[in-house]
């Protein structure tokens, strides 16, 4: 096993100067008893020894050399139309990412073994993949939390908390957000519920491709990114964690 960034290297490099030698705060906090983990270290140089060394150097170095084009801009705060295939790449690696972040909590896996089986599958064909459950948010924010992430399971109220059916995972970057939403328990995408109104319509979805968000604008020039005023620190808080009224928490990070 290697050590994996857990923020791609290009990422760290949008940042200046006295940002790249700033130490700041980290922690690991977690949904059940465990005390969190704290320390400083510089921003986006976090690692995981959790990925094996020929996926990678291999396939992963690969497509997070691919999707750099179509991130990058996004993540520096530069406006941008996103086409059908920036969607598409920046969906396969957005699920990439949220693969390799849920194992920092090695205490319990949500995502079943088969969503890292049909990612690996695709990759060894030189292909790029997200599950047919999934459905893939993007949104712009602007404040100090750059490098953030939380995943949550969530199961139906009055169902049993141990056996979730939605996977929720964000991750930030800088200026953009990513949200992954999996439906553990059918075949097809579904989402838990409507946003809370201070975050509602700040959201873009690129996964699954509908005809909203493949339209191409005058003159054919695909999905405006950002589509909408950016979220806060607070505001991103209340995209990524809330609850909607039916579920619960069975598992977090």
């Amino acid at each position: 096993m290697s050590k994996e960034h857990l923020w791609p290297e290009w990422v760290r490099r949008t940042l200046k100067d006295d940002e790249m030698r700033r130490r700041i705060p980290h922690s690991i906090g977690h949904h059940d008893e465990r005390p969190p983990k704290e320390w400083s270290a510089p921003a986006f140089t976090a690692t995981i020894k959790g990925v094996c060394v020929p996926c990678n150097t291999g396939w992963m170095a690969q497509i997070e050399g691919i999707v750099k084009e179509f991130a990058e801009p996004l993540v520096k705060g530069e406006p941008r139309f996103l086409s059908k295939e920036a969607q598409m790449f920046i969906s396969a690696w957005s699920y990439m990412k949220i693969l390799v972040l849920e194992r920092v909590d090695r205490g319990r896996r949500i995502l079943p073994k088969d969503r890292y089986q049909r990612v690996f599958n695709a990759a060894q064909v030189g292909g790029m993949t997200v599950p047919s459950t999934a459905t893939v948010f993007i949104a712009a924010h602007v404040g100090g939390l750059a490098g953030q992430y939380q995943h949550r399971g969530l199961a139906p109220r009055g169902h049993g908390a141990s056996r979730p059916d939605l996977f929720v995972g964000t991750f930030t970057l800088r200026h953009l957000v990513v949200q992954v939403i999996d439906n553990l328990e059918n075949d097809g995408p579904r989402l838990p519920g409507e946003r809370e109104p201070e975050v509602d319509g700040r959201d873009r979805s690129i996964w699954p491709p509908t005809r909203r968000n493949l339209r191409l604008l005058p003159p054919a020039r695909g999905l405006r990114w950002p589509s909408s005023a950016p979220l806060s620190d607070d505001e991103l808080t209340i995209f990524a964690g809330p609850l909607p009224d039916d579920y619960v928490a069975s598992a977090g990070f």
